[in-house]
């Protein structure tokens, strides 16, 4: 495993100017140069001083850097951001891909989480030339990986930055993570179903998404065809989407400082 400390010297997860930090601390026996991570100044403050852990596993040829806020009385530890790094993971090679068409759209979906945010916001831009259902659950890992990995700021206004390069309202980038935490499996659900993404959207508005999606496949395959619009008057939604995204959609990727 190599050292990520001269990686454009930027903060792990903040994509910010950044120094070394140990993430087993150097008079703990942590001098070993795998054990280097560059941190902006607020993420190792946040490490110091306010109690968060840095902390490194591996999955395979990738390893994983995890940002936790420790367990308190009245709620477990919370990983508060997560950065994946693939060793040996070439960004040009994978654009070549992407726009030649010549990866497998649905494997290269879920590598978006080895991208810095430059490369993140230029995959948003790219992918909504792709098709319909292509676009939709590409733009939902996009998104996914982009706040995942921020601990600080304003998330609300962080998916508003990525949904502009795909062309959406912030609303609509917000309803595709709805949807994809609904669905952790969306990609190949998507491709591989006769249903819109519209109709995933809805039923991650119910209580059960599953059973959900599964009574709409049911009446497809029964009817030939099921509206999107009788759908969400199946459901009890109305005549438009539910504005859950204003009524703290965000909290799960809140931190407090």
């Amino acid at each position: 495993m190599s050292s990520l400390v001269d990686v454009g010297r930027l903060c792990l997860f903040c994509n910010t100017p950044a120094d070394p930090h140990h993430i087993v601390f150097k008079s703990q026996g942590g001098g070993e140069p795998e054990n280097i991570v560059p941190l902006c100044r607020r993420c190792h403050t946040a490490i110091h001083d306010k109690g968060l852990m840095l902390e490194r596993r591996t999955e395979g040829q990738t390893t994983i850097y995890e940002l936790i806020q420790p367990a308190r009385a009245d709620e477990g530890a919370v990983v508060v951001a997560e950065r994946r790094v693939l060793e040996g993971f070439n960004t040009p090679e994978w654009f070549n891909r992407l726009l030649t068409h010549q990866g497998r759209l649905l494997e290269m979906a879920s590598e978006v989480v080895y991208l810095d945010h430059e490369a993140l916001t230029a995959a948003a831009a790219q992918v909504k030339e792709f098709d319909r259902k292509s676009s939709w659950w590409w733009q939902a890992n996009i998104l996914d990986a982009a706040i995942k990995r921020t601990p600080w700021g304003d998330k609300d206004a962080l998916v508003g930055e990525i949904a502009a390069y795909m062309g959406l309202r912030k609303s609509t980038g917000w309803e595709r993570l709805r949807t994809l935490h609904a669905f952790p499996d969306l990609s190949g659900r998507i491709e591989n179903s006769m249903l819109s993404p519209s109709h995933f959207a809805l039923a991650a508005h119910s209580p059960n998404p599953e059973a959900a999606i599964g009574q709409a496949e049911e009446k497809l395959a029964e009817k030939g065809r099921y509206p999107v619009a009788v759908m969400r008057h199946d459901l009890g939604l109305g005549p438009g989407h539910c504005p859950w995204w204003e009524a703290g959609a965000c909290k799960r990727y809140e931190l407090e400082e």
